[in-house]
């Protein structure tokens, strides 16, 4: 029993060590730069490795596509809630821009289609994801408080994802100066798509009419 544990402890060492290799070799070189040759050197094995841990190439971007939802799922899950939930819905789309300023080779992955051969298994399927889930709930708990009334809690999260997903992508092309202004940009879109949102319904229309 213990070997059969080692054996698969080593296992488990050796995808993370080609994964996180991969990852730099993205990082350094562009998606098509990377080849498992060169991989495998990089880790002292042959091609074998790779194909043996992930089926090939394509499988091993799968396994990166994957590690980015489980890793943005883990920041989402240890974001801190609040009693005021607009403050734990703008803490997760903070979370959002976090996770794609420290892997942005993972958020190119997950959200764009830099391998074009490469169609992840559940295209189609994002709103599943579970970083989405959170967001949901997190918006139909301020829907519970009296928030925005007048939208769908899955129309909202799409608002917000377009808004926080279009802030990151100008932030990584490097369409701000600094990231100070980046930071500043990225919460003046938060609230305005947040207001915009909340102005809709009923209760702030009676409040503007009246």
């Amino acid at each position: 029993m213990d070997l059969q544990i080692n054996s698969a402890a080593r296992r488990q060492d050796r995808r993370r060590m080609v994964l996180d290799t991969a990852v730099l070799m993205i990082e350094e070189s562009g998606f098509q730069g990377l080849s498992l040759r060169k991989l495998a050197q990089k880790v002292d094995s042959t091609t074998q490795l790779v194909y043996t841990l992930f089926g090939g190439k394509l499988g091993l971007f799968q396994e990166l596509y994957r590690d980015g939802y489980r890793i943005m799922t883990e920041m989402f899950q240890a974001a801190p809630k609040s009693q005021n939930s607009l403050m734990y819905l703008s803490t997760l789309c903070w979370k959002y821009r976090e996770f794609a300023l420290n892997h942005p080779v993972l958020f190119s992955l997950m959200f764009s289609r830099p391998v074009p051969e490469f169609i992840p298994p559940d295209v189609g399927l994002l709103r599943q994801q579970e970083p989405v889930r959170i967001m949901l709930e997190a918006v139909r708990t301020a829907q519970r408080g009296g928030m925005f009334q007048g939208i769908t809690a899955e129309h909202a999260v799409e608002h917000l994802l377009l808004t926080v997903h279009g802030a990151v992508q100008m932030e990584l092309g490097g369409f701000y100066g600094d990231q100070m202004e980046a930071s500043e940009s990225f919460g003046r879109a938060l609230r305005i798509v947040a207001n915009g949102m909340n102005a809709s319904s009923p209760a702030s229309t009676r409040r503007a009419n009246s």
